[in-house]
């Protein structure tokens, strides 16, 4: 179900945080290229939940996903950018 609202409930944040740790599980063992599909996913799954970026909510919830996951701020930020500028990739293309 899309987040309309932009805030997330407690059990999807904890949906996001699983299915990004996964994903990150995931590229750290794979070749370059599935790495830059992961990171991609990664992107678009934080695109996916639609934060509110009003009053710093958007960057509030990468603070907890990134403490929460261990993956760096920053590099949640990148996969975001990346992802917006890449929108129209599918990662099944190589």
């Amino acid at each position: 179900m899309a987040n309309t609202t932009g805030v997330l409930t407690s059990s999807q944040y904890r949906k996001l945080l699983g299915a990004l740790q996964k994903l990150v599980v995931r590229a750290e063992d794979a070749a370059s290229t599935d790495k830059i599909r992961a990171f991609w996913s990664v992107g678009e799954r934080i695109g996916g939940a639609r934060l509110s970026e009003e009053v710093g909510y958007h960057n509030s919830v990468l603070r907890d996903l990134a403490c929460d996951s261990g993956i760096g701020l920053r590099n949640l930020q990148r996969a975001v950018v990346f992802r917006e500028l890449y929108k129209m990739w599918n990662p099944g293309d190589g």
